[in-house]
């Protein structure tokens, strides 16, 4: 970890009472919790942003066609102005 920034964040005092519980029970830090909890989320919410990215770039293919398609529509009307 020889890169890292330290980050604050804000929980309501339920949650930091059953992260303490957890951190506690586990002899963990609080530190290590956020850090393994904010993994977790990643690594289960990877999928998601990825799927997102092939559809964004699936679309970006089509929306390039057609805008191509109306490009002569564009130019006869820049002609008309």
């Amino acid at each position: 970890m020889s890169d890292t920034r330290a980050i604050s964040i804000e929980v309501n005092q339920s949650w930091q009472s059953a992260m303490n519980i957890y951190c506690d029970s586990h002899q963990m830090s609080n530190d290590k919790f956020v850090r393994l909890a904010i993994e977790e989320y990643l690594a289960n919410h990877e999928p998601v942003v990825s799927e997102f990215a092939r559809g964004y770039q699936q679309m970006g293919e089509i929306n390039r066609e057609i805008c191509h398609e109306f490009d002569a529509c564009e130019q006869e009307l820049d002609a008309e102005l």
